[in-house]
């Protein structure tokens, strides 16, 4: 078996273990703590230095998303991804469970987080991988 055919169906299993026996909340908690880790190894030192500024923060999220693709109304930031940006998604043909893309909100509380120096709340709108023509999110700084 090929190492990507083997790491398909490993995170197919573990995901449908996760959905099996895990209470929901568990399962968001678990998720986002995976997103953040993948944060931290990569994102988040493009914005450690924001140091709170949201300008420069939104600059960064302009270059990496497309300027038409960040805006913040009040204390939201609304997000809209083109394409699904997870490198092991494009590895996993299958559709996966929704719980996968808490996964998205966690690497953006981490980068949020990191860039502005406090919480924040993230919500997934949509999902390409759950079948919508793009990934929305709502950030409450």
């Amino acid at each position: 078996m090929k190492k990507t055919e083997f790491t398909q169906r490993w995170v197919t299993n573990i995901l449908a273990s996760i959905n099996s026996h895990i209470s929901e909340e568990t399962k968001v908690i678990l998720m986002e703590s995976c997103g953040r880790a993948c944060a931290k190894a990569e994102a988040v030192n493009a914005v450690d230095n924001c140091n709170g500024d949201y300008q420069q923060f939104q600059s960064i999220l302009c270059k990496w998303l497309g300027k038409d693709n960040v805006w913040r109304k009040g204390n939201t930031v609304h997000l809209v991804y083109s394409k699904c940006y997870c490198r092991l998604q494009a590895d996993i043909p299958d559709k996966l469970s929704k719980i996968y893309c808490q996964c998205s909100c966690g690497w953006l509380k981490e980068v949020f987080e990191t860039a502005l120096k406090k919480q924040v709340k993230v919500d997934l709108k949509s999902s390409i991988r759950q079948g919508a023509q793009q990934c929305t999110f709502k950030v409450c700084v």
